[in-house]
């Protein structure tokens, strides 16, 4: 890292905030004239690398026609599902690998205050209930916590997941969804077998568009008979 001199510009004790090419705000700490670069937003925790230049995906999706770039490592068919740490309504923090073993269904939306991220987490819900205790559905999304509990309770909905990558990206970056210009998580579909393994992915190109969801449940249903 580049160490910049900062001595003229700052007094102790400041802390500062400075962008990098991925739109995240670094904390770099100055006291007594020393620049201390932080660990990047404790990535390296969640048990990915950094995104490199590389990762940048451009026009990898677009919002009323406009193109995005996406950052991340895009999954594919077989890939073992990322283990990161999310942030559930009520602030506790929640492990994705602590669903390991389980079939599930990801279900990845921009923001829920919207009506197709309304009507696609209400669909889900409603599958859910076909598949009792076979299955576990989690919604995923940078809404804060707050929003997404507001959200559960006027929905009244309980048989889902609703967690939220707002703090770090951390999952966006794991999937390959981060939108950097809306600093939003592309949506995506992700089912998951009980090993751990991915069976279908897809990545809806448009942010404004439906998934296909009967593709999704067609290949969730197929794993949960054949179990």
């Amino acid at each position: 890292m580049a160490h910049i001199n900062l001595r003229p510009h700052l007094k102790n004790n400041v802390v500062i905030y400075v962008h990098n090419p991925y739109c995240i705000l670094i904390p770099l700490c100055y006291s007594r004239f020393k620049l201390i670069d932080q660990v990047f937003l404790n990535l390296s925790k969640n048990g990915f690398d950094l995104p490199k230049m590389s990762d940048e995906l451009r026009n990898g999706a677009t919002f009323r026609g406009v193109p995005q770039t996406v950052i991340g490592h895009r999954l594919r068919l077989g890939d073992i599902f990322p283990s990161v740490t999310l942030v559930a309504p009520d602030l506790s923090h929640v492990a994705l690998s602590q669903y390991a073993g389980t079939i599930r269904l990801i279900s990845v939306i921009p923001s829920i205050d919207t009506g197709i991220c309304d009507a696609q987490t209400r669909r889900f819900s409603a599958e859910a209930t076909k598949f009792g205790n076979n299955l576990q559905m989690i919604t995923i999304s940078t809404d804060m916590p707050f929003t997404q509990k507001r959200w559960l309770h006027d929905a009244q909905i309980d048989n889902i997941v609703m967690l939220s990558d707002h703090r770090e990206m951390a999952f966006g970056y794991a999937a390959g969804i981060y939108v950097k210009e809306m600093r939003i998580l592309q949506r995506s579909i992700f089912v998951v077998n009980r090993e751990n393994r991915i069976v279908y992915c897809e990545y809806v190109r448009e942010i404004g568009q439906h998934p296909d969801y009967d593709a999704a449940l067609g290949v969730l249903k197929a794993i949960v008979n054949s179990q």
